[in-house]
């Protein structure tokens, strides 16, 4: 066979493509197919409770792919010490990761989509906001921050202050 032949090169580029399309439905099987659902839950309550506040998904945690490979959490509520109101809702909660480091193992944040969100700010005789620190990754923390966006869709916030 020549190298300079039609059928040569078309048979090389259907392999190829073949062998590349094959290569992502193996890799996207991996990614559903290792995906814990109950780690992730236990993750977020984990995060939420370093930080002093209760966290509870009451809806579902799916994994997600096409695009960029993440994860959305429906209906979400975190709760202040004592509280038995949310402090913070959110109908959805989709967190977007970047694929290089992903497939090294580690997780690094690039996006968050909020949707439904709704908050209630409190600030104390002392100054300090009920949810404060909210959005600080902790220093042992698994996820790297490496925040592009965050969208916001849907939101109520109410504030009260003491002082």
């Amino acid at each position: 066979m020549k190298l300079n032949s039609g059928r040569f090169w078309l048979k090389t580029s259907v392999f190829t493509l073949l062998g590349a399309a094959s290569l992502l439905l193996a890799l996207t099987a991996l990614y559903f197919v290792r995906f814990d659902a109950a780690a992730v839950r236990h993750a977020v309550e984990q995060s939420f409770a370093a930080r002093g506040l209760r966290a509870e998904v009451a809806g579902s945690i799916h994994p997600q792919l096409w695009g960029r490979p993440g994860v959305e959490i429906s209906d979400l509520r975190v709760y202040t010490p004592g509280a038995t109101t949310p402090a913070l809702t959110l109908a959805s909660l989709r967190a977007d990761l970047a694929w290089l480091p992903l497939l090294a193992g580690e997780h690094e944040l690039t996006r968050l989509a909020l949707t439904g969100l709704n908050t209630r700010l409190e600030r104390d005789a002392d100054g300090r906001l009920n949810l404060d620190g909210l959005l600080r990754l902790e220093s042992g923390s698994p996820l790297k921050n490496g925040l592009d966006s965050v969208s916001v869709q849907d939101a109520s916030v109410s504030y009260r202050d003491a002082g």
